[in-house]
Formats: C-alpha cells, sequence, structure tokens
C-alpha cells in the first residue's frame, strides 16, 4: 500500500516539478537507500531482477532511490536526469492468476529510471517489460500474494499515471495536480495502452462493446483481496490536500502532506473496513507501516528522502554529487547496528506507545532541522561533507529522543 502525488508549473510554488511518495509495506521491513551509480555494461548482458532475468542496457543512469532490503527493485526513485517513479500495488481480477516468477513492480521502478531520459520514455519501457516479461512473484517479504502496479512518473515538463494487470496496461498525462493510490483510477481517458488491454476485458466479460471505449478502472478493478475503503479514502485525502495548496506547494506541503493522519495528530480509532483507517502516513494492520518517503523538486539539487514513517522522522537532503552516507544504506531484515533506518524504526516504535505526547515532541526536535536544511538552494561546496553532517546530526537527535522516552 502506498500513495504518490505530483504538482507540476502552475500547482507549485516555483513553477517546477514537485514529486513525493509514500512507501507502505509490512511493519519492521527494512527500506534501505539505495545509491546507484552511472554504470557500463557488456553488450548482450543479462541483468538479475528480484525473480528473473531481463536484457541488460549498455549504460545505466545514475539513480537514488529506496527499496526493500529483500529484492532488487525500488519502489520510488529519481534518477540523474529527473525522471521520477513510484509504484502502487493494484488488485485486478488477475492477481490470483500471476505467475510465480515474473517482474515485480519495484523491478520496473529501478529499470525504468535506469534506461529512461524522460517520463514518455518510462512509460513506453515499462509497457514494453510487462508485456514481454510479465508481472509476478510475491510482491512482500512474508505474505506469498503477488500484485499488478499502478505508477505515476514525472520530470521536468510532465506527469503520466500508468496502471497496469498482468500484462495489460494504459496510460494517460496528468494535469497541474495528480495523484495514485492503490488501485486503478484511470477511466476511459487513457492516451496510451497495450495492444489486447480493451479485447481481453470483453473476452473475459469484464466489458462489454456496447459500453463504449475501455473505462479501465471499472472493467480490471477486483476488490476481492482488498477493500475500496483501503485506497478511495486515502486518493481522496491526497487530492484534496493538493487541491487546498495549489499554486503555493512545495517540500514543506508535500512533508506535510506525506505526514498526514486524516487531519489528526493521532491516527484514529476506527475498523478496518472504515476509510478513517487508512492514513497517507501509515500505522496499521492492514497497510503496515510508511517504511520511507521520497520528496524531490526538480529545480533544486537536494532530493529528499525520511527512512520509515514520515511523521516520527525528518527528511534528509541528499545529491547526485558526492558519496550518500553508508548508514542510510544498511538495513537488513533483522535490526543492527549503524543502520539509520533501524535506528528510527526504534524511535517510531517508542512514539506509537503514547502518540499523542510522544509525537509533538519527537516534531518540536527534528522540524529545526528540516526548516535549516530547506534554506539550502544550490549543491554544497563538499556534498559529501554536508550528507554526513545532516545524517549525523539527525541520528544525534533520533537517539536522544530514543534516551529520553524509553
Amino acid at each position: 500500500m502506498c500513495d504518490c502525488v505530483v504538482a507540476l508549473g502552475e500547482g507549485t510554488a516555483r513553477r517546477a516539478t514537485l514529486f513525493g511518495k509514500n512507501s507502505d509495506r509490512e511493519r519492521d521491513e527494512a527500506q534501505p537507500l539505495r545509491a546507484l551509480l552511472r554504470a557500463e555494461h557488456a553488450r548482450g548482458a543479462q541483468v538479475r531482477c528480484t525473480y528473473i532475468e531481463v536484457p541488460q542496457v549498455r549504460e545505466t543512469a545514475a539513480v537514488l532511490g529506496t527499496g526493500p532490503s529483500w529484492c532488487w527493485g525500488l519502489e520510488q526513485g529519481v534518477n540523474e536526469h529527473g525522471v521520477l517513479i513510484g509504484n502502487e500495488s493494484v488488485f485486478t481480477h488477475e492477481e490470483l492468476e500471476l505467475p510465480p516468477e515474473g517482474l515485480l513492480g519495484m523491478d520496473l521502478v529501478r529499470l525504468a529510471l535506469e534506461r529512461t531520459c524522460s517520463a514518455r520514455e518510462a512509460v513506453e519501457t515499462i509497457g514494453r517489460l510487462i508485456e514481454e516479461f510479465g508481472q509476478g512473484g510475491k510482491g512482500w517479504l512474508h505474505m506469498p500474494l503477488g500484485y499488478s502496479n499502478g505508477f505515476l512518473i514525472a520530470d521536468p515538463s510532465e506527469a503520466w499515471s500508468l496502471q497496469t494487470s498482468s500484462r495489460r496496461w494504459v496510460a494517460k498525462r496528468v494535469g497541474d495536480l495528480g495523484a495514485i493510490s492503490n488501485l486503478p483510477s484511470i477511466g476511459d481517458d487513457w492516451e496510451l495502452g497495450s495492444e489486447d488491454v480493451e479485447h481481453f476485458a470483453i473476452e473475459r466479460g469484464w466489458w462489454s462493446p456496447d459500453r463504449g471505449r475501455l473505462h479501465f478502472e471499472q472493467a480490471y478493478w477486483s476488490t476481492k483481496l482488498f477493500v475500496a475503503a483501503g485506497s478511495e479514502g486515502r486518493l481522496r485525502r491526497s487530492t484534496s490536500l493538493l487541491e487546498a495548496g495549489r499554486g503555493r506547494l512545495c517540500e514543506r506541503e508535500l512533508f506535510s502532506l506525506l505526514r498526514d493522519h486524516g487531519g489528526e495528530t493521532v491516527p484514529p480509532p476506527a475498523e478496518k473496513t472504515e476509510e478513517a483507517y487508512y492514513t497517507l502516513c501509515a500505522h496499521n494492520d492492514v497497510q503496515g507501516d510508511t517504511a520511507a518517503s521520497m520528496v524531490v523538486a526538480l529545480d533544486r539539487p537536494a532530493r529528499w528522502f525520511a527512512l520509515g514513517t514520515p511523521c516520527t522522522n525528518v527528511y534528509l537532503p541528499l545529491y547526485f554529487e558526492g558519496k550518500v552516507p553508508e548508514t542510510l544504506t544498511r538495513a537488513d531484515a533483522q535490526p543492527e547496528p549503524g543502520s539509520a533506518w533501524w535506528t528510527f524504526k526504534h524511535l517510531q516504535r517508542l512514539v506509537e506507545a503514547d502518540f499523542a505526547n510522544r509525537l509533538p515532541r519527537v516534531r518540536e526536535a527534528l522540524d529545526p532541522l528540516e526548516a535549516e536544511w530547506l534554506a539550502w538552494k544550490g549543491v554544497p561546496g563538499d556534498p559529501t561533507a554536508q550528507m554526513e553532517e545532516a545524517t549525523a546530526r539527525a541520528l544525534e537527535t533520533c537517539n536522544r529522543l530514543i534516551r529520553e522516552l524509553e
């Protein structure tokens, strides 16, 4: 479960592409940062993704992103060319038919970021890959279920929503504000798609030609595995928050959006069938936890990442220039010394024990750090040292809070 948002042009304060995503995963599933360098590859080489191999390209781009420690792919990321991608699990009539091995949505995020220079190119790349190799394999560390995927893809000039069901897909351009969640949300206004997307739905009895052009959401979406309340409410919430900030959206507003608990400080008590149970910043048994969060404004060089739930965390400014601190890239299945992800996870658990009283205290300590870093405009003179210093200060503050709350 995840949420992605994008704002373009007139929707933003600085008229520049602004992108954000929360990656919701199983509780305590580690999701470290990945700093992938530009690389050249031999002609005819193959690349091993999480479950299958696909042909490698001659050159792959530098990428900053996050992904679960157990898989090859990424949940979210940005490449050196300014292409941004986040994915969402979506559940269609085909989920139980997915093969035990195939490309995960996370593999597709990484493959597209490594191979493309524009959002349109990324859409077409993902479309070709799923048509040729298919989606499949379990998408969680512990649950055996696979899923199809939705993607929000942006670059400095445009954004696209791409939604899939196994080997079929549709895509459309996003306006100045856009969001996706864990459901197909493209109707009959798709601009690109696989050749068989309409015929297949008709053949399976999910769509009738007398209803007009294929409405992807109506034809393909299934709520047999997850209730509609788990995603419809979050999509409405993220869309409404974007609209409320139209024209003044910047990094700070997206930090706040991705920390949202439905307008409440504490995630509200609710039944699992109710929309209030599912908030953009996730803390529950169905969504799991928000394991990592990303915010990027393409007119500035800092790429912002929070490792863990953003409400109990701090967004760190990272750069393609320089070397990312090793502590951000370390996180295996079990807690380990020297892992920033597990340090912030420890703080999260302490806050959740008394959310109402402890969360304000955490924000009082962490917000000034973000405010200071947001004032940075260009690439630091020594980006490696700057990232090390910011990370060290964040972890020092986190560890102090842990000592005070234990």
